[in-house]
């Protein structure tokens, strides 16, 4: 039983990593006032974080953070697409969202994985 919730988890992690990305170009297109600048914003701030989370956090990242960076910045990264959703009127979601990261990234550590 443990080992298919250990397999949850860890697909749970790759939707908030993917959730995250859609947090903060959503963000970027609500807070722009131009077409063009709603579309460099929310399309260039998710590609942004595409690119932190692959260097950083990506388990074949060429420059993994070793732990416990590596589980900060997770959390920071986190926050700022909870925040990103709250600052967009999406409290709701921006709280379930800070609420299944916590619960992820504890499991994550809890379990080793």
């Amino acid at each position: 039983m443990i080992s298919i919730l250990k397999q949850i988890n860890l697909m749970l992690a790759f939707l908030l990593e993917l959730a995250l990305l859609v947090a903060v170009g959503y963000w970027g297109f609500t807070m722009a006032q131009t077409t063009l600048l709603k579309l460099v914003a929310g399309v260039g701030l998710a590609l942004l974080m595409a690119i932190i989370w692959g260097c950083f956090e990506a388990p074949k990242a060429p420059r993994l953070l070793p732990e416990p960076w590596r589980f900060i910045s997770k959390l920071v990264l986190f926050a700022l697409g909870a925040g990103a959703l709250f600052m967009a009127g999406q409290r709701g979601l921006g709280l379930l969202f800070a609420l299944l990261a916590l619960i992820n990234l504890t499991l994550l550590v809890v379990w080793q994985q």
